[in-house]
């Protein structure tokens, strides 16, 4: 018999964050990341993995601003070796990968690749455990490769995952702006409350000895306030497709839509439209797809939205009284708001 909890799942619209005694300068605000053996990250904000944000351009402007970026999957494994010695063989770029390219996965190895994204949407299974662990055996030690595996969105996967060795979680089952799962299968958990249960499991353990995993809260993110909320909630870094779709480095066309506007195209990566993109050999008619493909409004250069969401991140985190991300995860408060909020938190005075 199928039992349900109490608990009220909530995300980023049910909260605030509780103002506190104020930075002298927002500036100030340090939210570059330490914890990982990537050493210094500039910022963090990964642009997601997915075919129509992240190629080799968007990939080269990430690098350039000191951040994560993630290659994404859906071409072939000497193209995206190929894109990794076009990107000086950054220490920062990872190359992502599915559970089924075990002789892909051993030959990026063997080529110099260390850093892996298995790229998977329900990670909690155990293809992706021995996707982790053929990495991990490729090296002459777990510390020889980095493994970034997701998504998930509960504390059992979350251990499920770390037992098998992965170094970074990506949490978020049916958040993004392009994403249907939830629609079509009805599962998902709600993405403030799946970083927040996470993150503090995650740092229960820490306290108990056991070794720290950085997570990466991916998708939901609708503007920088958002990602402030997926911060403070326990994340490390946050990834985002939507925020970023249209800039000029994304793949693709920019298409003129009207006289006025510009579009470029965005797609969920299990549309349709990508699907039978990377499943060439599959029957159109067969595939039962969990995302949506649409035109999106073009935003200009990567650099300038970037610069935007981090001045969001610098604000949010002066507000609260957080010098860093870490003071941010132990300083921050939510405030559970009425559906009224939301129309509140909104410019609301013009007719």
């Amino acid at each position: 018999m199928a039992s349900i909890t109490e608990k009220t799942y909530l995300t980023f619209d049910d909260v605030l964050l509780q103002p506190g005694i104020s930075l002298e300068s927002r500036n100030s605000a340090d939210y570059s990341q330490y914890r990982d053996k990537l050493g210094d990250i500039s910022h963090p904000i990964i642009p997601a993995n997915m075919d129509t944000v992240s190629g080799v351009a968007l990939c080269r402007a990430q690098l350039e601003s000191g951040g994560i970026a993630i290659l994404h999957r859906f071409m072939s494994t000497a193209d995206r070796y190929d894109v990794w010695r076009q990107l000086e063989e950054n220490p920062r770029l990872f190359l992502s990968v599915g559970i089924n390219e075990e002789e892909g996965i051993s030959a990026l190895y063997q080529n110099g690749i260390r850093n892996f994204c298995i790229d998977i949407a329900h990670a909690h299974a155990k293809s992706v455990a021995q996707t982790i662990k053929l990495i991990k055996s490729l090296g002459n030690s777990r510390l020889d490769t980095i493994v970034i595996a997701g998504n998930i969105a509960t504390i059992e996967a979350y251990d499920f995952l770390a037992k098998a060795g992965a170094d970074i979680i990506k949490v978020g089952i049916g958040p993004g702006s392009h994403c249907t799962t939830r629609i079509v299968t009805g599962c998902g958990v709600p993405q403030l409350s799946a970083i927040l249960d996470i993150a503090r499991h995650r740092d229960d353990l820490v306290r108990e000895g056991i070794r720290y995993i950085s997570i990466i809260g991916d998708g939901g993110l609708k503007n920088s306030g958002d990602i402030v909320k997926a911060l403070a909630a326990g994340a490390n870094y946050v990834m985002t497709g939507s925020l970023f779709a249209g800039c000029d480095e994304t793949p693709g066309d920019i298409v003129s839509t009207s006289p006025t506007r510009k579009h470029k195209v965005y797609r969920g990566m299990a549309s349709k439209d990508a699907q039978v993109g990377w499943k060439s050999d599959q029957d159109p008619d067969k595939i039962v797809a969990e995302g949506e493909s649409s035109m999106v409004p073009y935003k200009g250069a990567f650099a300038k939205v970037l610069h935007q969401l981090l001045g969001g991140i610098s604000s949010g985190m002066s507000y609260v009284g957080a010098e860093n991300i870490e003071q941010l995860h132990v300083k921050a408060r939510f405030l559970r708001t009425s559906p009224h909020a939301v129309v509140e938190n909104r410019p609301h005075g013009a007719n």
